[in-house]
This record gives structure tokens, sequence and C-alpha cells, in this order.
């Protein structure tokens, strides 16, 4: 009896998480999120230093955990789609200044560490931790969250030929939508 409680909570545990990453298996490698169409982007601006303060406090809980106990794959899970968010933004690139780039490999440690855990998490509750599989995904997850750190630590500026255009497109942005409000407002004719 014991042994069917703990296969179904951790078939519910790995539902739940699966579900929640929309992920299939937590060692394989995970693609960057695509860049998302146009009709998809989110019109909010969002600063360099609210990435960075959001990203390294968050490393900080990964490491230290929380209220004593170490962070769960959920923390990473929850951290990675704040991250994946901010990749819709429409002029991510422009009110950062960090290169897209960046993000898709922040994404990609992040997916990496939240279905390492994952696994490991499962691998706990069925008493599986001494196998060599469980053994090399340990390693790993311990290597890239050393890597975590210092990757957070030198964001990827964005070109400067690549930062002009995506400025310009800003302001064009902005200027339409202005417009777009003055119509609305009838403080502007359809003509103008």
């Amino acid at each position: 009896m014991r042994v069917y409680v703990v296969w179904i909570c951790s078939f519910l545990v790995a539902f739940a998480v699966v579900q929640a990453a929309d992920v299939a298996n937590p060692a394989a490698k995970s693609a960057a999120p695509a860049k998302p169409a146009a009709s998809q982007l989110v019109d909010a601006p969002i600063s360099r230093d609210a990435v960075l303060n959001f990203l390294n406090c968050s490393n900080k809980v990964f490491i230290e955990g929380k209220k004593g106990k170490p962070a769960a794959a959920i923390d990473y899970l929850s951290v990675a789609g704040m991250l994946k968010n901010w990749m819709n933004f429409r002029f991510l690139e422009v009110d950062t200044e960090i290169d897209r780039s960046w993000y898709d490999r922040v994404y990609k440690m992040l997916d990496y560490l939240a279905k390492a855990k994952q696994f490991l998490e499962l691998a706990k509750m069925n008493g599986r931790v001494d196998t060599d599989e469980c053994k090399k995904v340990l390693a790993n997850f311990n290597e890239v969250s050393k890597r975590f750190p210092e990757l957070l630590e030198k964001p990827t500026p964005v070109e400067q030929k690549k930062l002009e255009k995506l400025r310009e497109e800003k302001r064009k942005w902005d200027l339409e939508k202005k417009r777009e409000s003055a119509r609305k407002s009838g403080s502007i004719k359809e003509n103008d």
C-alpha cells in the first residue's frame, strides 16, 4: 500500500511540474523560446535594474533556500516563467539594453535547473538517489548552478547599431500610439 501511495504522489508531482513547465523529459536539452509574433508582444516597459535585481534575488533563493529548506523545482520554474514572459515584451532589448541572446541563455539555464531539480526531487521521493543517472544529473546541476551567477554578472549588451534601430522603432511605435490615443479622444481628425 505504501509503495502505491509513494508512486501516486510521485506521479502527481511529476504531472503537475511537467504541466507547469510544459516539458516531457527532465534530462533533455531544451530549446530557447521562439521570438513571439508581433501580435503576441506585450507593450510593458521593464528596466535593466528590475531584471538583474529579480534574477540576482532569485539566485540568492536558489543558493540559500527558503525558510531553511533548499529551493524546489517550482522555484526555478517560477523564475523561468517570469523570464519567458519578459521575453514577450515588445521593446525588451531597448528598455534593458541587454541582448535577447543573453535572455535565451539565462532561460535555458533556468529551464535545465528546473528540470534537473524536478528529476532529483522525484529520485529522492522514490529512494533512488544512489543511481548513476541521479549522480550525473546532480553533478550537472551543481555545475550549471555555479555558472548561473557568472552569467548574471555579465549581461550581453545590445550592439550599438541594433540598439539605435530598436530605439527608432520604439520612438515610431510611441508616436503611433499617441496618435491613436488622440484619435480616440477626438482631439485629432481621421485625416491627420
